[in-house]
């Protein structure tokens, strides 16, 4: 789990890794959603959710 209670999930900034980590005690009950959205993601499609506040730059 991180401070801030987001998991941080998209793109890494690094060609080809994506990041889907960060669930804490929620990994389980979101782990099908969350992997949905990032499938959508990787190919390209808008997702439906939004995954600014996700990305792993907030941790910078």
């Amino acid at each position: 789990m991180l401070p801030d209670g987001l998991p941080v999930m998209g793109d890494s900034g690094t060609s080809g890794v994506w990041l889907n980590l960060g669930h804490g005690c929620s990994g389980w009950a979101l782990a099908c959603g969350s992997a949905q959205v990032l499938a959508e993601r990787i190919a390209g499609r808008d997702a439906a959710v939004d995954l600014t506040r996700m990305g792993v730059g907030r941790l910078r």
